[in-house]
Parts: C-alpha cells; sequence; structure tokens
C-alpha cells in the first residue's frame, strides 16, 4: 500500500492466504505518520464487522485533508454525491434487499395459497 509492497508476502499461495486471513502483516515503516499507520492497521482488519465503511474511512480527518488537498469543494461534491458517501450502511441496504426478497418469496407463497384455495371453491 503506502510502503508500494504488497500488505501480505508467502513463498506459496497457501502461505498466503493464511497469512491474509490471520491478518499477518510487516508493520508500517516508522517514517509515515500515526494516522497513516491506524489508517492501514484499520483497513486489514481481517473481521469485516469491524472494518470501517466507506463513509467512515471518508469522515477520517487524513482522508478528509488529503481530499481538500485534491479536490475543489465544488469537485468533491460532485466525486461524492452518492448513497455510499451519505452514510447509507451498506450492510443494511444488503439486508434490506435480502428482507425484500424474502417479503417478496411469502407473498408468493401466499398468493400460491390464495390461488389454491379459489381453485377449490
Amino acid at each position: 500500500m503506502c510502503t508500494l509492497k504488497p500488505p501480505f508476502d508467502a513463498n506459496s499461495l497457501q502461505q498466503l492466504a493464511k497469512k491474509i486471513a490471520k491478518g499477518i502483516y510487516a508493520p508500517i515503516p516508522s517514517t509515515y505518520s500515526k494516522d497513516m499507520k491506524n489508517l492501514v492497521n484499520t483497513l486489514l482488519i481481517t473481521d469485516t464487522k469491524k472494518r470501517p465503511r466507506v463513509h467512515e474511512i471518508l469522515a477520517m480527518p487524513l482522508i478528509k485533508n488529503r481530499i481538500k488537498e485534491f479536490l475543489t469543494t465544488t469537485m468533491a461534491n460532485i466525486e461524492f454525491n452518492h448513497t455510499v458517501i451519505h452514510k447509507k450502511d451498506l450492510y443494511q441496504i444488503h439486508n434490506d434487499e435480502k428482507a425484500n426478497k424474502k417479503i417478496s418469496a411469502k407473498e408468493k407463497k401466499i398468493l400460491k395459497s390464495n390461488s389454491r384455495s379459489n381453485n377449490e371453491i
């Protein structure tokens, strides 16, 4: 990443998979700021529930300040004007979609049940 090297390195695919799964990687060199080290460490957390969401990453001072350096306010608004950035939780969106599919499946069952009942009359 920031060190221009892959975070995980191994001699075999199996060793590489183990390192990734366990979150074993070389420490970030001391030449990088504490904020940068924290960002990288946070991004490489193996538990996806503990890993920050996109909007949380973009809200971090380190990232916000870098965005301000490279984009005007207008350009930043254009670039980041979508649901992910506006604090909509992707996991919640995904769960809502799954719930909608379940509702649809339940509705289909009810409709089938109703049509059977109507056919029997």
